[in-house]
């Protein structure tokens, strides 16, 4: 018998040494890594090489995003809640209650003692343990969703810039062909107003405009400088290493309504989120309905003691305890669950529906500007193209002066401000179409 308590302790603790219930990670979209990691993260952070601080293309952009600071901090959100679920599979450990007395302890001739061991299990009910693992996995998969969306959303801005600095050095090239051309001019005025053919005012406005070229070369130098940094800053890389981008990728054509729809209020990362939470709180919802029901103990007692004469006993003991539930203990827990619920279900109603207006809002801006750019690249464009070959075909036939050719080049040069603007506006339209519909940018 005096093995028995020794062994029924040996049995009970191994319970609590059961191999915990492996998560499940969700399935991700082919072709797209998956974050769960369960090794432990890199312990640093490299940042680019002197070699790679270069110019960049959107595939070298994409791979310092997935090596950017931000992006391994929320990474390892998910390694933080798939340790919560491992810890929420395990059960409550028994408890051990050894216990030795003397009666009375003013006379031990009597000789009148006890010796107890005793153990006892608390063992969950109403199926609290599958609930808390479930919550905790639930819970992982949101922090998973969380990053894909913070990814999305800091490849889309990542992508904006990368697109607007490609745009912003195409008008720093055009700035500078129209400064030279400001400067010819100012020239030739200045040839003119000496042999009078040209007033002192008209001078002035020559040089006026040229120092204005001059101004603007100078705004877009300080713009590129300041979206380079911005990059810099959306990579996590340290400040210089970015020194210009290159133009990659074909022309996007945005899906048609029935399909940017679907695609929307299947892939979204913000919708996809949204529906985790709301998963989450239904889980919740269902903890706190089993956190109503009380646990019982259940243990097992080997006792050994002598009465007064020396007579000794042993005697085994069996015990149940339970609290009376008389009244709901997680009514609170309960009414709070069932709001996270409403307002989750809420958010992501609110969600699908805002987004599909702002792809309704971004297809009728992409519809204008590419009417706009069209009216630029096939009407426009093409007519100062020929006026400028017609000045400079004059010129060189002597019927017309270089101060009428240039000017031509001028107006030429010109018109290719505002459509870069209009392209800007349909990079920056197309890189958030692509965000909403929750594809990979490109």
């Amino acid at each position: 018998m005096r093995w028995t308590v020794p062994l029924l302790f040996a049995l009970l603790s191994g319970c609590a040494d059961l191999p915990p219930l492996e998560p499940m990670p969700r399935q991700v979209p082919p072709g797209e890594p998956s974050p769960l990691a369960r090794k432990a993260s890199a312990p640093a952070y490299a940042p680019p090489r002197d070699d790679e601080a270069t110019v960049l293309d959107m595939e070298k952009m994409l791979e310092l995003l997935d090596r950017s600071p931000r992006l391994r901090a929320q990474k390892d959100m998910i390694e933080i809640e798939t340790g919560s679920v491992i810890q929420a599979s395990y059960m409550p450990n028994p408890n051990l209650m050894v216990e030795a007395e003397m009666i009375p302890i003013d006379d031990p001739g009597l000789s009148r003692s006890r010796n107890m061991v005793r153990i006892e299990q608390r063992i969950e009910t109403a199926g609290k343990a599958d609930a808390r693992v479930a919550l905790a996995n639930e819970r992982r998969q949101t922090a998973e969703a969380t990053y894909f969306h913070a990814r999305a959303k800091l490849m889309a801005d990542a992508a904006r810039e990368l697109r607007a600095i490609v745009l912003v050095q195409e008008k720093i090239a055009v700035a500078d062909r129209i400064r030279g051309l400001r400067v010819q001019l100012q020239t030739l005025s200045a040839d003119l107003n000496q042999r009078g053919r040209l007033s002192d005012q008209g001078l002035v406005d020559v040089r006026v405009a040229t120092t204005r070229a001059r101004l603007a070369a100078l705004d877009l130098q300080t713009e590129k400088r300041r979206r380079l940094a911005n990059l810099e800053s959306l990579l996590g890389v340290p400040p210089g290493s970015i020194t210009g981008c290159t133009k990659v990728g074909a022309t996007w054509l945005a899906p048609e309504q029935g399909a940017a729809t679907t695609a929307i209020l299947s892939r979204s990362s913000e919708l996809i989120l949204l529906d985790r939470k709301l998963s989450e709180s239904r889980a919740d919802l269902e903890l706190q309905k089993s956190a109503a029901w009380p646990d019982v103990t259940a243990g097992l007692g080997y006792a050994r003691g002598s009465r007064f004469g020396g007579d000794r006993e042993s005697f085994f003991t069996v015990f149940f305890k339970m609290p009376i539930p008389i009244i709901d203990r997680n009514q609170g827990g309960q009414m709070r669950a069932r709001a996270g619920i409403r307002a989750a279900t809420g958010a992501l109603e609110s969600a699908a529906t805002r987004l599909l207006n702002d792809w309704d809002g971004l297809r009728r801006d992409r519809e204008g500007l590419l009417e706009s750019r069209l009216l630029y690249s096939e009407h426009l464009v093409p007519e100062l193209e020929r006026g400028r070959t017609i000045a400079a075909s004059a010129f060189a036939q002597g019927r017309t002066t270089r101060q009428d050719s240039v000017q031509a080049a001028l107006k030429l040069e010109q018109v290719n401000l505002p459509l870069l603007d209009i392209e800007l506006k349909l990079s920056d339209n197309q890189v958030d179409m692509i965000f909403l519909i929750g594809t990979r940018q490109r």
